[in-house]
């Protein structure tokens, strides 16, 4: 699986501030936890646990965690995330996911790829569910979704107690319409979001100020 722009800008954006223990959902290559990882000082213990369903991604995940000199900390376990929400007995303080997004649409004959991508493996419901069931009463939990999920993942999230705190909302150009939203939620009552706009690239193609110094810490060109 490739590096998608998702995961960049949500490991990014994403805020580790209280978070002693970590849970990255779907962790696909390991990516977002390696991500997180690199946040943290040298003194401060590293707590991220990253969950995957698929084999072959748990290979990929185990190899690019292996070769990392961000590995501190990090552990890798093959479970799907409902499985692992009930047995678990270990709550977060910060759970990040960039989780399957493609409802009812053509799937590709890869099937490794459609658990990555397709939301039949953890729906938005069973994704908040088993959230509500890890995430300690003061913890936050992060994701990316495509645009025109907002409305109906925040107003089910909102019927099992979890508030938005933050958004970004990222459009792909000036002129485009948002594609991607990232949120921040909480058990915390918040009627009050701190939304702001990200735009990726200029009228000329290239990338933004913004998106530079969002991402800068993770690209070597910037």
């Amino acid at each position: 699986m490739k590096i998608g722009t998702d995961s960049v800008l949500l490991g990014s954006w994403t805020n580790l501030a209280d978070a002693g223990s970590v849970l990255d959902v779907g962790t696909g290559t390991g990516i977002l936890a390696l991500m997180l990882a690199q946040k943290f000082e040298p003194s401060i213990p590293v707590n991220i646990d990253a969950i995957e369903i698929d084999e072959n991604a748990i290979a990929d995940a185990k190899e690019n965690f292996e070769k990392s000199k961000w590995s501190r900390g990090l552990r890798l376990l093959n479970i799907s995330f409902q499985e692992y929400s009930f047995k678990s007995v270990d709550k977060y303080d910060l759970i990040i996911s960039n989780p399957p997004y493609f409802i009812n649409s053509l799937k590709s004959p890869d099937n490794s790829r459609n658990k990555a991508r397709h939301s039949d493996s953890l729906t938005y419901e069973e994704l908040i569910q088993s959230v509500c069931r890890l995430l300690n009463k003061n913890g936050r939990f992060c994701l990316v979704l495509p645009y025109n999920s907002e409305i109906k993942f925040k107003e089910y999230a909102f019927l099992k107690g979890l508030y938005c705190h933050k958004e970004l909302l990222v459009k792909s150009n000036i002129n485009s319409q948002p594609v991607r939203i990232l949120m921040e939620l909480s058990f915390i009552p918040q009627y009050n979001i701190n939304s702001r706009m990200l735009v990726i690239r200029d009228e000329n193609g290239n990338y933004t100020q913004d998106y530079k110094n969002l991402t800068s810490d993770y690209y070597l060109n910037f």
